[in-house]
């Protein structure tokens, strides 16, 4: 058992199918941590905001969430088995090793070390390359391929390359401001936050923060 750092036995939790398919993977449901074993926890059928119930398969991967003593945690995991019990169906999910809990302060975003490539545009459309040095849901800092006169307090709008470990590529339009910016010997090093992003792709940034820093810590 992994004691405190795991959702209570009654508790509410939310959780997200990671899938390739763009609608599926944008949808939220809730779920109750009904029961657990030395493998597995075992969660009620999720349902979505109308009630609905969501139907898993084994194998299915989730990204689970939930909030103890105002600290909220994810882990990324997948669907074991079904089980029925009293009329109500319960699903069985691995339950993860300690180190692959991750643990966020609310209002605060996971940033993890990453090279993504990113193209953006400033008004007057000036652009400019870059690649990020870390990102997470809510900036990211880039090392760009020339100096454009950038401030702090410019508006940018641009487009992160998002790799997932499924293969699939997604492109994330954004729109930030700039925090910060320098000169420094590999190029122009910008901060900058986001500004305008919907929901649905600041999730996959996170989603993909999660995935990233379990992926550092295995290497």
């Amino acid at each position: 058992m992994i004691g405190s750092l795991l959702p209570a036995i009654g508790q509410m939790i939310t959780l997200q199918v990671i899938s390739a398919d763009e609608r599926e993977a944008s949808l939220t449901f809730k779920s109750r941590l009904a029961d657990e074993d030395e493998q597995s926890l075992w969660i009620e059928a999720p349902f979505d905001n109308q009630g609905q119930l969501k139907q898993l398969y084994k194998g299915n991967a989730l990204s689970i969430s939930y909030v103890t003593s105002g600290v909220k945690f994810y882990f990324s995991t997948h669907v074991t088995a079904e089980r029925k019990e009293n009329g109500i169906i319960l699903f069985a999910i691995e339950k993860p090793a300690q180190d692959d809990i991750t643990k966020v302060q609310r209002r605060a975003f996971l940033r993890v070390k990453a090279q993504l490539e990113v193209a953006a545009t400033l008004a007057g459309n000036r652009r400019l390359l870059a690649v990020t040095e870390d990102i997470s849901g809510g900036g990211l800092s880039m090392i760009a391929d020339r100096d454009i006169g950038l401030r702090a307090g410019d508006p940018l709008e641009c487009w992160v390359l998002l790799p997932f470990r499924n293969g699939k590529i997604e492109h994330i339009p954004l729109k930030g401001t700039v925090v910060r910016s320098e000169n420094r010997d590999q190029g122009p090093f910008i901060t900058i936050k986001y500004t305008q992003i919907s929901e649905a792709d600041r999730q996959k940034i996170v989603q993909y923060c999660f995935d990233r820093q379990l992926e550092l810590r295995k290497t």
